[in-house]
């Protein structure tokens, strides 16, 4: 409960200001709607996201922007500013909010959303930044298509999935069952290591010998907490009638 209540507050730091009239700036706050459907620590994909920016001052009204990657939020998802003044202190606070409704994909993983405070008093706009973590299940791939494999030597099949969180992984090659990080036979699946997109993996399959067994139908299935999602990689054979059987075999259902 404390994890979720604390994603749900995020606070963003403020700095110093150097203006013409005494003020007090308030954090930026961003608050996300308590009915948003959270698993594992993030957003779960396909739903809207509602949030909220916060910004007290004391001067006017202060002007709110969104930007989502650096790019400007439309604004047929926000809805209009409101303004309400508090006397506090002696001192007239004027508070300002906006809201966003923005529907979130497995697309918007891994960007930020900001929204921006700014005022002609201050010297530094403020913050605050919400990273997207989006949670979804591994997303379908068509089937792949590679070129002969070598009939000698090793040879790795290589997949990029997205899935968050990161999937568990396992091979099916002429009924063998190879999970991640294992070893039968001739062939050796990797763990699925991370790239520098979020939410992408790359998945290896190594033969070791080819001259042993050159196989022409991989199935790769990943699964995580959202779901499970089967690939088929199929290679070119020069033996027409080993080609004809691995075609069967997906027929028949055994893949």
């Amino acid at each position: 409960m404390r994890r979720i209540i604390g994603f749900l507050l995020a606070l963003c730091s403020y700095y110093s200001l150097v203006a013409p009239v005494r003020m007090s700036l308030q954090p930026v706050v961003l608050k996300i709607s308590k009915h948003m459907n959270l698993i594992d620590g993030g957003i779960r994909a396909n739903q809207i996201l509602k949030a909220k920016c916060i910004v007290q001052l004391i001067v006017p009204a202060v002007n709110i922007t969104w930007t989502i990657d650096g790019k400007p939020v439309e604004k047929r998802f926000l809805k209009s500013v409101v303004n309400t003044n508090e006397l506090r202190n002696g001192h007239l606070i004027t508070m300002s909010s906006q809201e966003i409704n923005l529907y979130l994909t497995e697309v918007e993983n891994g960007k930020k959303l900001i929204c921006h405070a700014s005022h002609p008093a201050l010297t530094t706009p403020q913050r605050c930044v919400l990273p997207l973590n989006v949670k979804f299940a591994p997303q379908e791939h068509p089937r792949i298509f590679i070129e002969k494999l070598p009939r000698s030597g090793s040879f790795v099949v290589n997949i990029t999935i997205n899935a968050n969180p990161q999937p568990v992984t396992r091979w099916t090659v002429n009924g063998r069952l190879i999970k991640e990080g294992e070893s039968v036979d001739m062939y050796r699946a990797y763990v699925p290591q991370a790239t520098l997109k979020a939410g992408e993996y790359i998945v290896l399959l190594k033969n070791i010998d080819c001259k042993a067994e050159r196989a022409t139908l991989f199935v790769l299935e990943a699964t995580n907490i959202l779901g499970t999602q089967k690939y088929v990689v199929q290679a070119e054979w020069t033996n027409n009638d080993v080609a004809n059987i691995e075609d069967e075999r997906m027929e028949d259902g055994r893949y």
